[in-house]
């Protein structure tokens, strides 16, 4: 008895042995590669999270542009897309049977099958609730079938969707769970409203960079197991709740909110205020040269290294400035990525709550002189005469702060989320794109005759009070060369007559003759033409200079300039040569005052011819339906033909010009200077900007208590 007691637990103890070696040897021999791959990964790390841009704000704290949390879809390629390394534990698992070496298919011939499979039952993906199974592989070995049974029921999470009939030599696949990730990214299509199968070809396209042969195996490995791949952004909150509720019907799609740009500003300002989007090539090689790592990229294992990279660091979700002064600011408006101390397991899953967290730092907020109410009046105006182009821009000339800004047309951020509705704007060839105050140059017309005549002044070529006789021509000899039409002819005018009447042919001979070009060009550049302003926006052209034609140059023509120089000048004529720098930041206001210095007459003369320009009956902004009259203004409008190339071919036939008006207000102590411009018009700067001028001073004095009309001066 007691022999059989030994006996038994002897055969006990051999069969415990063997059955511990058995499964060392299935951990160490046969597994060891997937445990290894766990343990290797279950560990702690440092998480990043990217950090909210600052805010950009007009004068009075309004909100122009700010990141808003938006839903994205993000998914697992693995846990989406299995079928491939379905394919290879299968035919690891068959080729491991002592039938197995027998087995006809490799692992691209089983990947063919199944994707064909797929391909017959596509059709139904969006029409039938439920896919029958359908067989794959079938006369299997009794050893092949039992040792793929077997697998699978130790490790079902790697065998999705596969069934064995043991007694049939059968497996069958249940495209309802093997196709899921693809059924459901095909759902969101419709329910997005989108292409069919574009989304499910963005999918496709990183499950074929799988298999590059050109990345290493570790890229591939990442790229497969652990990153989360954007799939769409913007979804509606219904369909993250329903994938965030039914996480079973979207296996390996996960909702992560993100944030997104939003612009509250009206479109005239978009060029200025700028856009953003994700990293460019262009922005890695920036920051790649500047030292200025992509921290998500990095593995960090404690925070503190973590610490020592953030605050010169990038994140791949940050969003980055592209243009304007969501560029221009850029180091101003990011935020520095945040991080936390994790442990994650070999699927990379969060287990546990996080040892350690170091927020994300938000960005700076950036505060604008704009007056945001101020903006969507200037848009407004310019918008209800709809021009081919157009500019208008106000500034406080004792402070330099640029109070209103308007391009005109102009699309909103929004635009570039939309490919048609953008190449549509393109196609229009308005130049929507165009930041037109700061990078749309054109001819001042007869604006410029207030640089000619304080010019004359101070070289003394010309005396006030001397008189020309403007015959209509310039010379009478050659009648059709340099002419003019802006008044009655046979006028004999001296310098404020010829302003504010904008006679052609005085300039021609005062600056044409008496300066010519050399000074012309000199005296130009002393009042900062063709040089930038600096006023905070991003990118800003400064025209072409003349190189020829005095004549035409002393009239405003054979030269181009911005609205935002225009407006330089008009700040320097109210302030009689010492102005503060115009800007748009509030950073910047008062740092810098420009002067140029000139006698005082020099001065009086011309804005007196300006403020007479207004009041003379002669004016050419002086007509009582302009509605300037009722202000303490003084201006200069002006008028530049538009070269013949740039009208369409069928409207040549009709006189086009670029209009212009700048001034300021009031004459004495002045607070507001403002610069017009419109393209392509059928009338004169008078007709085209004056009422403009008049309703935008209207708008002051009715919401900013602006006291600058005439009666409430007397």
């Amino acid at each position: 008895m007691q022999r059989k007691r030994i006996t038994v637990l002897v055969l006990l103890v051999i069969l415990g042995f063997s059955a511990v070696s058995a499964r060392l040897y299935w951990l160490q021999a046969l597994q060891w590669r997937e445990f290894h791959l766990r343990a290797e990964n279950f560990q702690r790390r440092v998480q990043t999270t990217p950090a909210p841009r600052g805010r950009i704000l007009d004068r009075d704290g309004q909100v122009i542009s700010q990141d808003e949390p938006t839903h994205e879809i993000v998914y697992n390629l693995s846990q989406l897309e299995p079928v491939r390394w379905l394919c290879r534990r299968t035919h690891r698992v068959i080729r491991r049977t002592p039938s197995g070496h027998d087995f006809p298919y490799d692992v691209d011939t089983l990947w063919n099958s199944i994707d064909a499979i797929r391909a017959s039952l596509r059709p139904q993906f969006a029409k039938v609730t439920r896919i029958p199974p359908q067989i794959w592989l079938s006369r299997l070995s009794l050893d092949s079938v039992q040792s793929l049974s077997s697998a699978i029921a130790s490790r079902p999470r790697d065998f999705p969707g596969l069934e064995v009939l043991t007694t049939r030599g059968e497996v069958w696949i249940d495209p309802n769970t093997l196709f899921a990730g693809e059924i459901a990214v095909r759902s969101i299509e419709r329910r997005l409203d989108l292409v069919p199968g574009s989304l499910f070809n963005q999918v496709w396209k990183t499950y074929q960079s799988v298999s590059d042969p050109d990345l290493s195996s570790t890229r591939r490995e990442e790229i497969y197991r652990y990153l989360e791949h954007h799939l769409v952004g913007n979804i509606t909150d219904q369909l993250a709740e329903d994938i965030v509720t039914n996480p079973e019907h979207y296996p390996g799609l996960r909702v992560r909110e993100v944030p997104r740009r939003s612009f509250f500003g009206p479109a005239g300002i978009a060029r200025l205020i700028g856009r953003v989007g994700a990293r460019r090539p262009d922005d890695e090689r920036r920051w790649k040269q500047a030292h200025e790592p992509i921290v998500d990229r990095l593995h960090f294992r404690t925070l503190r290294t973590f610490l020592t990279l953030q605050k010169a660091s990038h994140h791949s979700e940050d969003l980055v400035g592209h243009d304007g002064i969501e560029q221009k600011l850029e180091d101003q408006l990011r935020g520095r990525s945040g991080g936390q101390l994790v442990i994650l397991d070999h699927r990379q899953n969060m287990r546990g709550e996080p040892l350690d967290v170091i927020p994300p730092t938000p960005g700076e907020d950036v505060a604008l002189t704009l007056d945001l109410d101020l903006c969507r009046q200037l848009q407004l105006t310019i918008a209800s005469r709809d021009p081919h182009g157009g500019s208008a821009l106000i500034a406080n000339v004792q402070t330099g702060e640029i109070l209103g800004w308007c391009s005109y047309p102009a699309a909103t951020p929004d635009v570039y989320r939309d490919i048609g509705q953008y190449r549509h704007l393109q196609a229009l060839g308005r130049g929507h794109f165009f930041d037109r105050p700061v990078n749309y140059p054109l001819e001042p017309g007869s604006t410029f005759k207030t640089v000619v005549a304080l010019a004359a002044l101070e070289e003394g070529v010309v005396d006030p009070a001397e008189k020309i006789t403007c015959t209509g021509v310039y010379d009478p000899a050659n009648p059709p060369h340099l002419r003019c039409n802006n008044h009655t002819p046979y006028l004999d005018l001296d310098l404020q007559e010829a302003l504010l009447r904008s006679c052609n042919v005085y300039f021609y001979k005062v600056g044409g003759d008496r300066l010519g070009l050399d000074k012309l060009s000199n005296w130009s550049e002393t009042f900062q033409f063709w040089k930038t302003v600096n006023c905070g926006a991003g990118f800003e052209r400064v025209g072409v200079g003349p190189r020829s034609s005095p004549h035409s140059v002393s009239i405003g023509q054979a030269f181009t300039t911005t609205p935002i120089q225009m407006l330089r000048l008009t700040a320097m004529i109210a302030q009689r040569g010492r102005a503060p720098r115009l800007t748009v930041l509030q950073q910047d206001v008062g740092k810098v005052v420009e002067e140029i210095l000139l006698r005082s007459t020099t001065w009086d003369q011309v804005i007196r011819a300006m403020e007479r320009t207004v009041q003379d009956p002669n004016g050419t902004a002086a007509k009582p339906h302009y509605g300037l009259q009722a202000f303490d203004c003084a201006v200069k409008t002006g008028s530049a033909e538009v070269p013949t190339p740039q009208i369409p071919p069928q409207q040549r036939f009709r006189e086009w010009n670029h209009a212009w008006l700048i001034g300021f207000t009031p004459v004495q102590n002045p607070l507001y200077a403002l610069v017009i411009a419109l393209e392509r018009v059928e009338g004169h700067g008078g007709e085209e900007c004056a009422p403009i001028a008049a309703e935008i001073l209207n708008w002051l004095a009715e919401n900013r208590a602006f006291d600058g009309k005439r009666e409430g001066r007397q």
